[in-house]
C-alpha cells in the first residue's frame, strides 16, 4: 500500500524518513551491484516514488544516508568494545577492528563508494553533515585507540582509522573483482594474486598497528 498523504508532524517526517532509509537499507543489502532503484525502495517503503525526493534529493544521498547508519552502529559496537577493561595489545584491537567490521559488509560496499561517487551527488549541505559527524566519531574512537595503544602519539588514532579505512575499501575491491578477473586468477599460477578478504585486512592492519609502534 503506497501512504500518499504528506507528513506533517515532525516526529511524522522523521519516521517516515527512517522507513525508506530501512528500505533501502533492506533492499542494498542484498544487490551485489548496488543498484537498487528509488522506485523499489518507494515500494518497499510503502510511498510513493516523489515522497522519497522529498526527503532524498538523490539517489547517492540516500545511499550516504544508509551509509551514515552503518557507521554509526560500527562506531557503536567498536567502542563498547574498545572500552572493555583487561591488557590491549596490538593483537586485540586488531581482532577487535576486524571482527567488528566483518559484521558491516554494507558499510564496506557503500564507503567503496563514498569518495567516488556518493560526494560528488549528493547538496553540499547533506555531505557537510555527513563529514562532521563522522569526524566527531572519528575523533572520538581515535582518542580511545590512543588511550589503548600508549606508543600511538596524539592524533594518530584519528590516523589509524583513516588507514584502515584504505585498507578496507582497497582490499575489498581486490577480492570483490569482476568475474572475468575471478577466473583469470583461478589459474593455478595466478594463485599469489588472490585476495582472501579477511586474512589480508587483519594481516595489514595488524602491520599497520605494529608500524605505528615502531615510529
Amino acid at each position: 500500500m503506497v501512504l500518499k498523504q504528506r507528513a506533517r508532524r515532525e516526529e511524522d517526517k522523521q519516521q517516515r524518513r527512517e522507513a525508506i532509509t530501512k528500505a533501502a537499507r533492506a533492499l542494498l543489502e542484498r544487490s551485489p551491484r548496488l543498484d537498487t532503484t528509488i522506485a523499489e525502495v518507494a515500494e518497499r517503503a510503502g510511498v510513493a516514488k516523489g515522497t522519497v525526493f522529498l526527503y532524498f534529493a538523490t539517489r547517492e544521498a540516500l545511499e550516504l544516508a544508509v551509509l551514515e547508519g552503518e557507521l554509526e552502529a560500527w562506531f557503536d559496537a567498536v567502542d563498547a568494545e574498545l572500552d572493555q577493561s583487561g591488557k590491549w595489545t596490538v593483537q586485540r584491537v586488531t581482532s577487535t577492528l576486524v571482527s567488528t567490521v566483518l559484521l558491516r559488509k554494507l558499510m564496506i560496499r557503500l564507503l567503496g563508494r563514498l569518495h567516488s561517487t556518493l560526494e560528488h551527488n549528493a547538496d553540499d549541505a547533506v555531505i557537510a553533515a555527513f563529514e562532521k559527524r563522522l569526524a566527531a566519531r572519528t575523533i572520538a574512537t581515535g582518542a580511545r585507540l590512543e588511550a589503548l595503544l600508549p606508543f600511538v602519539a596524539k592524533g594518530g588514532g584519528v590516523k589509524a582509522l583513516f588507514y584502515m579505512r584504505s585498507l578496507l575499501t582497497g582490499l575489498w575491491a581486490m577480492a570483490e573483482a569482476a568475474p572475468a578477473v575471478q577466473r583469470a586468477l583461478a589459474e593455478p599460477d595466478m594463485a599469489p594474486m588472490r585476495v582472501e578478504f579477511e586474512r589480508e585486512f587483519e594481516h595489514s592492519l595488524s602491520a599497520l598497528l605494529k608500524g605505528l609502534a615502531a615510529e
